[in-house]
């Protein structure tokens, strides 16, 4: 196919030597603690265990847990990046990515802002940056035409939507034991983690489904978010062509795969790994990020057409 732009300038960050202490990292280190912190309260209550006996389990199945998942974790990452520098193609080291490596770390908005404080002292790129932070090189796709592809609110709750009906389904039983004589009893703090996920996916599901219904648009060489309002009004747009102005930073990790775009003043986030068929849907964004194809004329009234 003939090209009708110049490809974006891809970027690979190669993962570093060790497991970075990441916000990830910290919340299962925090979860960890939490529940051991948990046991340690219930050892009071537990007069067969004894309070000093349940404090000094709790602290040392805690330290051993946190040890073993650390060890784990950095045996796999390190295994991971060998194998990712034996795959990585030569001509996709970019003399900028040295100084990316703190895109591991950060997140939204800190990640954006990162990789323009680095682009500062380059000059003008005349075409998109797409940056991989991963432990998967970029797919390696065709360069095809494709009719535009649409991710619905819906679609991209997927995998934590079924959430929603568990904590309704949870909190109906507790509410029945409350009302009727039954036989189980149910305390709601076991389960407090399960109702805020579940509250919280149904809560969104409901602002970005019904309320103001938001969609993704996928076509070659652009990206677009449709904010609808709840009168009716024709969608608030943001679109992000992949051209000069437009940066884009995939994260790559296997199973966790998400893409955050930023132009000018506008970023949006698109969660790929949340989503149910993650795997097609990750090769179409790599299709309209790689596309050299024209833009085509897209309806600001319609989804598609």
């Amino acid at each position: 196919m003939e090209s009708t732009r110049p490809p974006p300038r891809i970027i690979v960050v190669p993962p570093p030597a060790r497991l970075p202490f990441s916000g990830r990292v910290a919340r299962v280190v925090g979860s960890i603690i939490a529940l051991a912190g948990a046991g340690f309260v219930a050892a009071f209550f537990i007069p067969a265990i004894g309070p000093r006996v349940g404090v000094q389990v709790a602290a040392g199945l805690t330290m051993f847990t946190l040890t073993l998942v650390w060890v784990l974790n950095n045996r796999a990452h390190v295994r991971r990046r060998r194998e990712f520098n034996a795959a990585s193609a030569a001509d996709l080291h970019d003399p900028l990515a040295p100084r990316l490596e703190g895109l591991w770390k950060k997140q939204g908005r800190h990640a954006v802002e990162m990789l323009r404080a680095a682009l500062s002292s380059e000059p003008p790129e005349p075409r998109a940056i797409v940056v991989c932070v991963g432990t998967r090189p970029p797919a390696d796709v065709p360069d095809v035409f494709f009719e535009p592809m649409v991710v619905s609110t819906t679609q991209l709750l997927g995998k934590r939507l079924w959430l929603a009906p568990v904590a309704l389904l949870v909190i109906a039983v507790w509410v029945a034991s409350l009302t009727y004589r039954l036989p189980v009893k149910i305390n709601l703090s076991g389960f407090t983690y399960i109702i805020m996920l579940g509250l919280g996916a149904g809560v969104s599901w409901v602002w970005n489904a019904g309320i103001r219904p938001r969609y993704y648009r996928c076509a070659p060489g652009i990206v677009q978010v449709l904010q609808y309002s709840f009168r009716k009004q024709p969608p608030l747009i943001r679109s992000y062509p992949v051209s000069a102005g437009t940066l884009v930073i995939v994260r790559n990790m296997g199973r966790s795969f998400s893409v955050l775009l930023a132009r000018d003043a506008q970023d949006d986030a698109l969660p790929i790994y949340l989503m149910h068929e993650a795997a097609s849907v990750g090769m179409r964004v790599w299709q309209t990020l790689l596309s050299t194809a024209p833009i085509p004329q897209l309806s600001d009234a319609e989804l598609v057409g």
